[in-house]
């Protein structure tokens, strides 16, 4: 009898150290989501895992290791993110996440306050007077870009509200690439809280970067436990389209488009770009999937067509907010997306402060806080990215109505 409890005990050990094995495993290869997680978490409070609502096919009751679960929280925000460092669980020890007590309270009535915004996502001891003194003035950031923010959607917040219980809401990014999603994901993250938990995703479930029309059509790789995507607030990041050409240039993601590092962005071929062009533009396409390849006249119709259908023709709740009213007056565009999703800004606003996108990877040498902000606020570096035939053909193209929508300028 002593012979067969030994037996049993180490049986059990075996089948502990299985499971654990199978939960990692089912993580990194399967993709159980940070939500997933953290429902299991919860539950291991508990004592036990319940099945049903966390994991599919994970046993009941079996018990398991919180420090573990809790750890795999942290490396999953990690992966869905697409960090190249360690994203910490309380936020106040993220090293992208720097504030000072002493720093001043940025204010949330859309204004711009840029030495406020530096000193309190940098601390006052990192923000020397040399950082300082490479700022844009407020002024000319305003005038870029005009003195009050730019949302777009309020109007269907109410709606969303209206038609989605409370436990059921979440939000998440979309935009193009470049744009600001994954600084989204943080700012959402780091500040909306929910009396039901964490309900804010690193992406709409759709996928962050393909078109609207791509709602129920599609589901992300991740292994979203939101399958329900009316369920999704999505909070659409847009960017000034020449600022955003641009950035494409020096990370094309899934874009394609033929250029050269002495011309671009380029809508029309000039002496540096070889080759036939037999209408005499530069044509452009996206890869959203592997098995789908979306062609543009050019590199800016890229722009015009994603933005053009969740402002024009997306019938459902979402809001439209501004890469540059993100970076510049972010406690105010924060309060306001928080409070759509029926969520609330709980304690000082966590700004990020280095690159949201890690540095690694297809996303080295993306902005941090304070390149970000010297480089949106150049003015005179935006009206020297188009040659005179680009912008010509932008004139002639862009849709002045998304434009004053957005109180974006042409030059």
């Amino acid at each position: 009898r002593y012979n067969f409890l030994v037996r049993l005990f180490l049986c059990a050990i075996v089948v502990f150290i299985i499971f654990q094995v199978y939960i990692i495993f089912h993580v990194h290869r399967v993709g159980i989501t940070v939500h997933e997680l953290r429902y299991l978490s919860s539950n291991l409070k508990h004592g036990f895992f319940h099945h049903g609502h966390g994991a599919s096919s994970i046993s009941d009751k079996i018990p398991l290791d919180i420090k573990m679960v809790e750890n795999l929280i942290d490396e999953q925000l990690q992966r869905e993110l697409g960090f190249g460092e360690q994203v910490q669980r309380e936020p106040a020890t993220d090293k992208r996440i720097q504030r000072d007590s002493s720093a001043s309270t940025l204010k949330d009535d859309g204004s711009i306050d840029m030495l406020s915004l530096i000193t309190y996502a940098m601390g006052t001891d990192q923000a020397t007077d040399e950082i300082l003194s490479t700022l844009p003035e407020a002024s000319d950031v305003a005038s870029m870009y005009g003195e009050e923010p730019k949302i777009i959607g309020l109007e269907t917040c109410a709606t969303f509200q209206n038609t989605v219980p409370a436990p059921d809401r979440y939000m998440g990014p979309a935009g193009l690439f470049n744009t600001g999603t994954n600084l989204m994901a943080m700012l959402l993250m780091n500040n909306c809280h929910s009396p039901y938990g964490r309900r804010n995703l690193a992406q709409v479930p759709w996928g962050k970067h393909p078109p609207h029309t791509w709602r129920y059509r599609n589901f992300a790789k991740m292994k979203y436990t939101v399958t329900n995507h009316t369920q999704v607030l999505p909070v659409v990041i847009i960017k000034d389209p020449i600022f955003w050409m641009a950035s494409l240039c020096n990370h094309s993601y899934a874009a394609r488009w033929r250029h050269t590092p002495q011309h671009c962005p380029n809508l029309i071929p000039n002496k540096f770009d070889p080759g036939r062009y037999p209408d005499g533009v530069i044509h452009a396409s996206i890869k959203y999937s592997s098995y789908n390849a979306t062609h543009y006249e050019s590199m800016l119709h890229m722009w015009l067509d994603y933005y053009s259908g969740y402002v024009y023709n997306a019938s459902f709740p979402r809001l439209i907010v501004r890469y540059e009213d993100v970076l510049y007056r972010p406690a105010s565009i924060v309060k306001r997306i928080c409070e759509c999703g029926g969520q609330a800004v709980k304690g000082e606003l966590k700004l990020i402060a280095q690159n949201a996108k890690g540095e690694g990877g297809p996303h080295k040498g993306g902005s941090g806080l304070v390149q970000a902000i010297k480089k949106y606020g150049d003015v005179s570096r935006w009206r020297s990215l188009l040659d005179v035939k680009d912008l010509d053909y932008y004139k002639k193209h862009v849709r002045r109505d998304l434009l004053d929508m957005f109180n974006y300028k042409i030059p």
